[in-house]
């Protein structure tokens, strides 16, 4: 858990970065707080032989139905940071799970891979998450934002993606909801779509049906057989 956190804060942290609205240290403060604020959410609810299981319970989500997402908003609280200064996007969802977290910009746009885990180090982990921030922009600026009128007649349930439980910075330095997706539902019909190969910069399937942007220098390695796959929704945290 530990993992998956940090590589969490890292990314949302170089997104608010990127904005420039808040000095160094009041990022710091904010991820600081938001590592102790995400790991006391999860740490009940991280279930490593089952990663699906409580992935709604560990969304985190940004759209026009939920502006702020709560533990965001804590960590911003807790902290003494403005939420509007972080800059984040209007619509953005982030599925942190046992191995693997995947983000997804807008309402209609794929998941993609932010970072997995194996349990080994990964010396290249920094470049991945940044080429995920990267992906995350281009997503932003294509301009899919959502039509949440259509959208919302499809099935909806909460995404899931590996969660860490770190209170530490990447080495390198809530709710349920029925409005939040599974990535399977948005891969359409609970199929999760293959991954794509080849390139220097490989387009690496979201265990959550979207395709994510990893560096094939260093990619990681799939945890084994998705277990993502086989379920829509968590029950156990509703």
């Amino acid at each position: 858990m530990r993992d998956e956190i940090a590589a969490t804060v890292f990314f949302i942290t170089k997104l608010v970065k990127k904005e420039e609205k808040l000095s160094k240290h009041e990022i710091d403060k904010f991820a600081a707080q938001l590592t102790t604020v995400l790991f006391e959410k999860y740490r009940n609810h991280w279930y490593l032989d089952n990663p699906s299981r409580g992935q709604a319970f560990r969304c985190i989500r940004i759209n026009k139905q939920q502006a702020r997402d709560p533990l965001l908003e804590q960590a911003c609280v807790e902290s003494d940071v403005d939420f509007s200064l972080l800059g984040l996007p209007k619509e953005m969802t982030l599925w942190v799970d046992p191995f693997e977290v995947c983000c997804r910009y807008g309402e209609r746009n794929r998941p993609f891979t932010v970072a997995r885990f194996d349990g080994e180090e990964n010396p290249e982990l920094p470049q991945q998450i940044s080429l995920a921030v990267g992906r995350a922009a281009l997503d932003y600026q294509s301009g899919s934002s959502s039509d949440e009128e259509s959208f919302s007649k499809q099935p909806k349930a909460i995404p899931t993606v590996s969660n860490p439980n770190s209170v530490y910075q990447v080495r390198l330095w809530g709710p349920f909801s029925l409005q939040n997706p599974t990535k399977e539902a948005l891969a359409g019909g609970g199929q999760a779509v293959p991954p794509v190969t080849g390139g220097e910069e490989t387009a690496s399937s979201c265990s959550r049906g979207g395709s994510g942007l990893i560096s094939s220098l260093e990619e990681f390695p799939s945890p084994g057989t998705c277990p993502h796959c086989s379920m829509e929704v968590c029950t156990a945290c509703s």
